[in-house]
């Protein structure tokens, strides 16, 4: 089962669950449920920022990211770089 079947699978136990604890209605949890159904980015960081993180991200960005076709983005909101985003799933 691919990732584009799991999106179709329902669970009425799951649904009617999170409607009621949420107070939720038909048309609210219909959107809700689109949102959580919609693929994520992949997500990935270097972790801590002594000088390893900082070379394997500059060795990154200088090898790795001219031979994409589309290019990941750094999150501003983490430090140093250290923290990218990728639009696919």
């Amino acid at each position: 089962m691919g990732a584009s079947d799991l999106r179709g699978v329902t669970n009425d136990a799951f649904s009617a669950y999170y409607k009621q604890q949420l107070g939720l209605t038909d048309q609210e949890w219909s959107a809700l449920e689109a949102c959580l159904r919609s693929p994520l980015p992949v997500t990935w960081r270097f972790s801590g920022n002594d000088e390893r993180a900082i070379s394997l991200r500059a060795s990154m960005e200088q090898s790795l990211l001219p031979l994409l076709n589309e290019q990941p983005t750094s999150l501003p909101w983490y430090p140093d770089r250290l923290r990218w985003q990728f639009g696919v799933s």
